[in-house]
């Protein structure tokens, strides 16, 4: 009886072609959340409103983590174990920047 091999999961490609590929949306990922951080600062500012510059910090909290995807996968440190716990440490220090803005403390005057 012959057996047949059935392959559940997708089929990945080389190492190069995976990181080319996570560079790319990095880079797409930033461009979109620096567009969104302009807009949301510039509207923000305009409208004295917390809740959209809150919203900027947001953006600004993952530009730099996708930053740092771009900076794993360039020039091959992404090679190492070492490199990759970096990056991971780095990722998880950005997104706490993100939330600190919507989470201080502060006074809003509301028009009455």
């Amino acid at each position: 009886m012959a057996q047949t091999m059935i392959e559940l999961g997708p089929r990945l490609g080389s190492r190069p072609a995976l990181e080319r590929r996570a560079k790319l949306l990095a880079y797409l990922g930033n461009g979109w959340h620096l567009v969104e951080l302009g807009i949301a600062l510039g509207a923000g500012i305009a409208a004295g409103s917390v809740a959209l510059t809150s919203f900027a910090g947001d953006s600004l909290g993952e530009v730099l983590a996708a930053s740092v995807i771009v900076w794993l996968f360039s020039a091959n440190p992404g090679a190492s174990t070492r490199a990759e716990r970096r990056a991971q440490s780095r990722i998880r220090n950005a997104y706490p920047l993100a939330g600190a803005g919507s989470t201080s403390p502060r006074t809003v005057r509301v028009p009455a």
